[in-house]
């Protein structure tokens, strides 16, 4: 009965990493297919997509959303993405489904924003914010995993438990 429980245990453990990877994985093509799509279709052109959002190639050579030098953002994404890692195998953390699906979103966009800057000392972002920011989908993608991690903490916090 024991090693029944355990292999099922098991086997739903190792169907949800292989998930999460299917999901990061994702996250990182669609990230590099955006940006070749982008560098094919508008080359040097801009496309108002929104007031104040515009669609356009931009070469990101500094940090993490343009802040800091290439070199720390580059160490800090390693750690980042180790501990992220970390919690994948973390059975309270790996048993919520928001949380397990936050560190799929933030897997992917990491990995494929730290390729981008290991193979080329760069990011491509695509969408400008009123420019104040640009963004590529793998940032976009880090945002939604950061949102599901937070939103369930501020409605638990709203809800005084």
């Amino acid at each position: 009965m024991c090693a029944t429980r355990l292999l099922t245990r098991s086997a739903r453990s190792q169907f949800v990493v292989s998930s999460l990877a299917l999901l990061a994985g994702g996250v990182v093509v669609v990230d590099l297919l955006a940006k070749i799509l982008a560098r094919v279709t508008l080359g040097t052109k801009s496309v108002q997509l929104a007031h104040g959002v515009i669609l356009r190639v931009f070469e990101n050579y500094r940090g993490s959303f343009g802040l800091g030098p290439l070199w720390f953002t580059v160490i800090a994404s390693i750690v980042v993405l180790a501990l992220l890692f970390f919690f994948i195998k973390h059975p309270v953390l790996s048993s919520r489904k928001h949380t397990m699906l936050a560190v799929a979103l933030l897997i992917g966009g990491g990995v494929a924003n730290l390729g981008e800057r290991l193979l080329f000392g760069r990011t491509t972002d695509l969408l400008v914010f009123w420019n104040l920011t640009a963004l590529n989908l793998a940032d976009v993608a880090i945002l939604l995993g950061l949102a599901l991690l937070i939103l369930p903490v501020s409605k638990a916090e709203g809800r005084g438990d």
